[in-house]
């Protein structure tokens, strides 16, 4: 009986910290597309998987001692060891649970298996077949990585909108007493 007490006590812990995590999951998703510098970007298309580029990326920029601006400010972030030892097992765990679904109902799903079809398939008419679907840019997410009991927040996100058309970063964002802000960028790639 003790054991499964325990059990249960444990289980209510674990769906309690889960819903905390998805709570600012949801909570920052829903600043960086309403009011950060991706606002307006009710109705869109993601691709929730995550590649080995996409992580590998955020592991060569984000596991280091000190996160500094690329911008060549003084801005920077130096990690505890516990912070830096979170963040990796974070990277390790990333999964494709991100569901914009839960923040804008208009937001669609597109799966990389789809995307990687008409790119393969109609080869240098990719874009414009996607264009002719209606499909005329997506998102690629990773999960939020939170630290400092949710005050700092490392995410990556890309969107892309043609050939030679998109834009992408990885950055870190701070909340204050009047919510979210953009910090200071880590890595970024405009096409």
């Amino acid at each position: 009986m003790r054991n499964i007490l325990l059990f249960f006590v444990f289980f209510l812990s674990f769906l309690s910290a889960r819903s905390q995590a998805l709570s600012q999951e949801k909570q920052f998703l829903t600043w960086f597309f309403t009011a950060g510098q991706n606002k307006n970007k009710k109705n869109f298309l993601y691709v929730p998987e995550q590649t080995k580029y996409t992580t590998d990326n955020l592991r060569k920029t984000i596991l280091k001692d000190t996160l500094k601006s690329t911008w060549g400010t003084a801005d920077k972030l130096v990690l505890t060891k516990k912070e830096k030892d979170y963040v990796k097992k974070s990277i390790d765990k990333m999964e494709s649970d991100i569901s914009l679904n839960d923040i804008f109902p208009n937001a669609k799903i597109i799966a990389q298996d789809t995307l990687d079809m008409y790119f393969e398939k109609y080869k240098p008419l990719g874009w414009e077949m996607l264009y002719n679907k209606n499909i005329h840019g997506f998102y690629s997410l990773n999960t939020p990585i939170f630290l400092r009991k949710g005050t700092v927040c490392i995410f990556q996100y890309g969107y892309y909108c043609g050939s030679l058309c998109g834009n992408g970063e990885i950055a870190v964002y701070v909340k204050d007493k009047t919510g979210w802000k953009y910090f200071f960028n880590l890595s970024n790639w405009v096409s």
